[in-house]
């Protein structure tokens, strides 16, 4: 056989075209409305399954056979079923139906599909002695196929008449699967997508979509593509850590900087960085400028964008009126950067809001704040002085971080939402054990009549490795499968001094330690160096004997704070300050420990 340029035998196109497709669910993946937790290329799973994984945050696995063709050619019924002896025991077909039989109860539902550049075939034809099997055409099969599926309650009431054969040859392909419902359950998640583009639109397509997730010019798509195409050299290699891709593999493939609002960013985003953002935006700004409800619920796991959001919504508010926004935690002067970069936005801090409410005359509680229009909005040294500021003049007020206001302040702030609205932000605990929750003051939120709640369930949070493994310590996944966390750290240590060496080397490394403790004046302590430490890139945290997983594989403590207050849910709170990694000392609880390095 003579070979041209474009089929000449060891061409790398078949891996640059799987590679590709995989490249588009990589960059899919950095728009967190596509909900794509990680991609896998040459995953560690069955052959016939492994070319490209998509993993999805519901616990959807989509398998992708990527099969590609240099010369103009078809896909036909007879290359689903026929078995090449040289190559392998199994069909095409085959070999699918058997991988997906090995590896369906390792997931929680699962779509395969098969992908190719080649062409459906639109033509009959006959095979075996005298031409005695009729094949169908693959395009008009698969679509009679696809019909019958949606009908059918069982695998045998599948009928091909005209073509029983041919369906006896399909069939045989599926006799791996033992159970004739997990055959027709494989069928229903199968997909087979022919005429896919070649190598170079696939490319001409990544750069359009590199354009619209970083809204950049072409010549720096380009840039990012050729990142891209170079971590393939670890993504697809022996030298790569776990076949698992991230989103935060992938900012730092292309050293792309997260866009999350942390408090550490000298200026805020104009606006939300995904088009779902925008509507939500939108449709918060209608309502609070039109409907009838005057308290606004935002809430969402951490990393969800609440805080870039509140930003989004107080510019927009603040163009007509005087806006402040409240912000739960210290940090003082981060804040003075943002408000001289943001004049027009008041950043006040929880303490400094009144709670006694007015009564008498006008000027009452007043004296300690009667030069602060005369001033800048925003004085450190008034607010570490504890000054506290009357809200009633202003037109709306935004509060970030509302899960750790008090009772009272929380009942002050839906008193003025009488005559401005107010927008509270907090952190959904969805994945913290309701016997762990502290519902009383959120309850108190959602109770209201007049309330519109808004939820964000999809992460911007660059760092989807800690965010997950976060979310998966609290709240055990049902399948416990190694997705690699080369940024957590856990050890053991038997008893107190060992715990001590291992935090002191932590912290020698540049760790902050985070402690929880019980006593009022040393968890006054610990909130201070929280308070301190907001933007820290490296956490260390102590798990003692007092924490185990219950029956349904939440974290649990066996005792609280004296306070009342759960130590389970100062940890998920605290550790979604870090952002780079985080240690966990595991002090005698041979349990815990274990069950961590599952995860790992």
């Amino acid at each position: 056989m003579n070979y041209s340029a474009e089929t000449k035998p060891g061409m790398a196109d078949p891996y640059w075209y799987e590679w590709s497709v995989g490249q588009q669910y990589i960059i899919d993946m950095l728009n967190p409305d596509n909900r794509i937790q990680c991609v896998e290329l040459q995953a560690n799973v069955k052959l016939g399954l492994d070319d490209v994984v998509v993993t999805y945050e519901n616990g959807e696995t989509l398998f992708i056979q990527v099969k590609h063709t240099r010369a103009d050619d078809t896909l036909t019924f007879g290359n689903l079923v026929s078995t090449d002896n040289s190559k392998s025991k199994y069909s095409l077909l085959g070999e699918l139906a058997k991988s997906w039989s090995d590896e369906k109860d390792n997931y929680q539902k699962t779509k395969v599909c098969l992908f190719t550049n080649r062409r459906a075939g639109n033509r009959a034809s006959s095979v075996g002695e005298d031409n005695s099997i009729k094949r169908p055409a693959l395009r008009l099969f698969w679509e009679n196929l696809q019909k019958q599926l949606i009908k059918v309650k069982k695998f045998t009431e599948i009928k091909f008449p005209e073509y029983e054969l041919a369906w006896n040859e399909w069939k045989s392909q599926l006799e791996c699967i033992e159970k004739d419902e997990d055959k027709l359950s494989f069928l229903r998640c199968l997909e087979i997508e022919t005429s896919q583009v070649g190598l170079t639109e696939i490319e001409e397509d990544l750069l359009k979509r590199l354009q619209c997730v970083f809204n950049a010019k072409i010549n720096v798509a380009k840039t990012l593509l050729m990142r891209l195409d170079h971590a393939l050299r670890k993504w697809t290699t022996s030298r790569r850590i776990s076949s698992c891709i991230t989103a935060e593999d992938v900012y730092t493939a292309l050293s792309v900087e997260d866009n999350t609002v942390s408090y550490n960013h000298d200026l805020i985003p104009s606006e939300p960085f995904f088009e779902s953002r925008n509507a939500l935006v939108n449709e918060l700004e209608t309502e609070l400028r039109n409907g009838n409800n005057r308290v606004v619920f935002l809430s969402g796991i951490p990393g969800t964008g609440k805080t870039l959001l509140l930003y989004d919504i107080a510019m927009k508010l603040s163009v007509r009126h005087r806006i402040c926004m409240v912000h739960c935690e210290e940090n003082g002067e981060k804040w003075r950067i943002l408000h001289e970069r943001l004049q027009r936005i008041d950043f006040l801090a929880d303490e400094q809001i009144r709670i006694e409410k007015k009564s008498g005359s006008q000027n009452s509680g007043q004296d300690s704040s009667r030069d602060y229009d005369q001033k800048k909005q925003f004085n450190y040294e008034e607010r570490k002085a504890g000054t506290q500021i009357p809200l009633e003049k202003y037109r709306g007020i935004l509060v970030d971080e509302a899960h750790l206001l008090s009772k009272d302040k929380i009942e002050r702030l839906l008193e003025l939402s009488k005559e401005q609205p107010v927008i509270f932000s907090s952190d959904s605990e969805d994945v913290i054990s309701s016997e762990e929750m502290d519902k009383e003051n959120i309850k108190k939120l959602e109770n209201q009549t007049d309330i519109k709640v808004f939820r964000l369930t999809n992460r911007i949070r660059t760092n989807a490795e800690l965010s997950t493994f976060i979310q998966n310590m609290m709240h055990l996944p049902p399948r416990m499968n190694s997705r690699g966390y080369p940024h957590i750290f856990v050890v053991y240590a038997n008893d107190d001094v060992e715990a001590e060496n291992l935090l002191s080397d932590y912290i020698k490394q540049g760790y902050q330690w985070v402690e929880i403790e019980e006593s009022e004046r040393q968890e006054a302590q610990a909130d201070l160096k929280m308070q301190a430490v907001r933007d820290m890139d490296k956490i260390v945290l102590l798990l003692d004997e007092r924490y185990y997983y219950d029956e349904e594989g939440y974290l649990r403590a066996a005792c609280f704070m004296k306070n009342g207050s759960s130590y389970v849910r100062k940890i998920f709170h605290r550790l979604n300050h870090a952002k780079e990694s985080i240690a966990l000392v595991v002090k005698n609880n041979d349990k815990v420990y274990n069950t961590l390095l599952d995860l790992l």
